[in-house]
């Protein structure tokens, strides 16, 4: 019982030191314009990874409602398509929680909290290498799009009327991947693209 008490405290703390990554980072893109910015799309690499993909190893293809019960479908679904790389529990946990973040946005802010939208989610997984994959998970909606990307990937920007919404959207799923981009048209949706290295278990025992 220790033992897991433990665990989950440090997993706890974990969470909040990329939280507290999130918003530096976020506030870090406010305060700098880069040329690879646009107002439809922001790509925001934090690792070498290159915009070209390895080869197409497997992938996934989800559409649900928007409804909010469906965001933890969204989450066991890729939770489970990457279930046979045995990722560690705070890689599963990063996966989780942008995904959770993305479909959670289409829903809110796309939909504008109806649940009648449609939410597609995508999963692929592709060569990245001997020892380790690729993940890339998208997340789109056709609802009401965004007007202007670059001001709606600030820290604590949001459109939420309620004042319920923190607006640390964008900056989780930056925070919690290895690189991001949105795309977006007023009217016509937003895609949000995710990707995550995945180190393969041999590969993580081998540096043990």
């Amino acid at each position: 019982m220790t033992e897991i008490m433990t665990m989950t405290e440090e997993r706890d703390v974990n969470g909040m030191e990329k939280a507290k990554e999130a918003i530096c980072m976020a506030e870090t893109a406010k305060a700098e314009e880069t040329d690879h910015m646009t107002e439809e799309t922001n790509v925001e690499p934090k690792t070498d990874m290159t915009e070209e993909e390895g080869a197409l190893i497997n992938e996934m293809r989800l559409c649900f409602l928007s409804r909010g019960e469906n965001e933890s479908l969204a989450r066991i679904a890729v939770a489970g398509f990457i279930a046979c790389l045995d990722p560690t529990l705070d890689v599963l946990d990063d996966i989780r929680t942008a995904v959770s973040e993305a479909v959670t946005n289409a829903i809110i802010h796309g939909y504008q909290g109806t649940t009648d939208g449609i939410v597609y989610l995508s999963a692929f997984l592709y060569e990245d290498g001997v020892n380790s994959r690729l993940l890339r998970v998208d997340v789109e909606d056709t609802g009401t799009g965004i007007e202007d990307v670059k001001k709606a990937m600030e820290p604590l920007y949001s459109t939420s009327l309620d004042g319920e919404r923190a607006g640390m959207g964008f900056a989780f799923m930056a925070a919690f991947t290895d690189r991001l981009e949105v795309e977006s048209k007023p009217r016509l949706g937003t895609c949000v693209s995710m990707w995550k290295r995945l180190i393969l278990p041999e590969a993580s025992h081998d540096t043990e």
